[in-house]
């Protein structure tokens, strides 16, 4: 698990990190830092079970990209994980 503030220039984030299959330690990191929003990125099925565990909270889901097949050695556009952001940023 990773957790950090982000010091990005005009995004006042924090990011927290759960990697592969590891949706208790997203939950757990959902309830302690009690976001008032989620950009999640991940493969479909650990995806769709994400979005239904953090209900309470608007979620921007963002399905990674699979360039050698479900699941394995994944990657996910900077630019569409900004987007989300700046999309949440604007509502508030």
């Amino acid at each position: 698990m990773r957790h950090r503030g982000s010091q990005s220039p005009g995004h006042q984030t924090q990011c927290a990190s759960s990697s592969g299959h590891r949706c208790s330690l997203a939950r757990k990191l959902i309830k302690d830092l009690a976001p008032s929003v989620i950009v999640a990125v991940a493969c479909h099925r650990d995806l769709t079970d994400g979005v239904r565990d953090a209900w309470m909270v608007p979620v921007y889901a963002v399905l990674n990209e699979r360039p050698k097949g479900p699941c394995f050695e994944t990657v996910v556009s900077k630019k569409t994980i900004e987007f989300a952001i700046l999309k949440f940023k604007s509502k508030r």
